[in-house]
Parts: structure tokens; sequence; C-alpha cells
């Protein structure tokens, strides 16, 4: 699976299940950023990300990181830690994702 699917595939699942935060999957099934691409990758939210699933944690956090206009910590532009602010919204993490998506087709499509 490319990279671009992986991150349209975790954005259609966040928006199936709905959104949470500090945990990759909730007893209620919804999901973080990273829990939502680590069941596109594995098949299973809680657990260590497999290749695939690094690539996009990665790719998202280089996205994030040119977001911002002054040097950041490494923490500030972790997904997880992005994910887990306090103010972040499902359909931030989501509009994100597919943001990603778009970016990662048109750096494969080079």
């Amino acid at each position: 699976m490319e990279l671009h699917e992986i991150l349209d595939k975790a954005a259609d699942l966040m928006t199936e299940r709905g959104f949470c935060k500090r945990i990759e999957e909730d007893h209620h099934g919804r999901v973080c950023l990273v829990g939502a691409i680590n069941l596109v990758t594995i098949g299973t939210a809680i657990t260590m990300p497999n290749e695939d699933g690094e690539k996009a944690i990665s790719f998202c956090g280089n996205l994030l990181y040119g977001r911002f206009s002054s040097p950041i910590g490494l923490m500030d532009r972790s997904p997880v830690y992005w994910n887990n602010m306090s103010e972040r919204t499902e359909a931030e993490v989501v509009d994100f994702l597919r943001e990603a998506a778009i970016a990662a087709k048109e750096l494969e499509a080079k």
C-alpha cells in the first residue's frame, strides 16, 4: 500500500470510528492519529508501528514541522503530541490526514 493510501484510509477510519487522545484506541473504538495508521498498516491500533506505519507517522511529523514559522522542539512536531493537544479536534486531525495524503500522492508522482 502506498503512503497516500495509508493516510487516506487512516482518515476514513477516524471518521468512521471517532477520535480519541492519549491512547491509540479507547474502549469505544475511537482512534488517535497513530492508532488509525496502525489499524491500516497492521490491523490493530494498540501496537508499535511497522515499517509502513513508521513512514506514515514520520511523514506526518515532517508536515507538522513545516506548519510552524519558528523553531520548535521535537516533541512539538510529534504527531502524538499534536494529536493530544487539548485544543485539537477530530475535524483538524482528519483534515490533516487528508492533506498529508494529498502531499504524499504528489511526492509519489515525482
